[in-house]
């Protein structure tokens, strides 16, 4: 299979299997090897790295058995595993877009990652899971393969199923096996981070950190390349996320507050880094 927007081939070998009793996929070359359980949340439940012997995503806690979860149960009383998807918020808020869902209820960590996804297709060593909305009117759509030389590529696709513009955050949720000697590697436009981890995780302060220039640096082992996960719009009738030029939108996604964001309209930056 061929990407041509990527320009790289999917070598992967794609079979069925299962993880902890439930339905899985599998996609894996002679590096890697990457699971996936549709039926919850389209999770990544394995990414073993072959030429390390590495497994890179935790199982099961401990007295957290794998199963269905509740629409709106707390994202942090499941059994914590794997890689899930944050949409359409990460903080639990009333959706602050426009027309007649203004103000519903947007689960804790989003939606994405507590409902059963479905199998669009599985051949050709891709495979395609796709999920509507209950919250909100849209369609998102995942397709993962391995391409040459161990490499997970993931493609999204959203499609705004209803009438109005729909404000909304995404972001990937992986729960990496990071031992004391692991590194994240940034890529060199990555200028700022931002810890939103209270210091109870063992990261300081929640603030932001800027970077200044540096030098690429090499490593061994696999890195995570994170970037800011910033409001969008998607445009009604449309397959693609349209950010809107020239126009803010109001907060929304990681914000508890359904209130429009006071730099909206200024040429000042604004210091929430939630906002659009």
């Amino acid at each position: 299979m061929h990407d041509p927007r990527s320009g790289t081939a999917s070598v992967s070998d794609l079979h069925s299997t299962t993880w902890h009793g439930v339905p899985a996929w599998t996609l894996e070359d002679e590096t890697l090897r990457v699971t996936t359980v549709p039926r919850l949340g389209a999770k990544i439940v394995s990414l073993f790295d072959k030429r390390g012997d590495f497994e890179w995503l935790p199982g099961p806690m401990p007295g957290r058995p794998v199963r269905p979860v509740a629409y709106a149960a707390p994202f942090v009383e499941q059994e914590m595993a794997g890689w899930d998807e944050m949409f359409p918020t990460i903080l639990a808020c009333a959706y602050p877009g426009p027309g007649p869902r203004h103000g519903v209820a947007l689960p804790d960590h989003g939606e994405a990652w507590a409902l059963p996804w479905e199998v669009a297709r599985a051949a050709d060593g891709e495979l395609t899971l796709t999920l509507e909305g209950r919250a909100l009117p849209y369609r998102l759509t995942r397709s993962a393969g391995v391409a040459q030389g161990g490499t997970l590529t993931l493609r999204y696709t959203l499609e705004n199923l209803g009438d109005d513009l729909m404000p909304y955050m995404w972001a990937a949720h992986p729960q990496f096996l990071a031992g004391a000697d692991c590194r994240i590697v940034l890529p060199p436009e990555v200028t700022e981070v931002v810890n939103t981890a209270g210091p109870d995780v063992g990261w300081g302060p929640r603030r932001h950190v800027t970077a200044g220039p540096r030098r690429p640096r090499r490593t061994a082992a696999a890195c995570a390349s994170t970037r800011s996960a910033r409001p969008r719009w998607a445009r009604a009738a449309s397959s693609l996320p349209c950010p809107t030029p020239g126009r803010r939108g109001p907060k929304c996604g990681g914000s508890s507050r359904a209130t429009p964001c006071a730099w909206r309209g200024t040429r000042r930056r604004c210091p929430t880094s939630g906002c659009g």
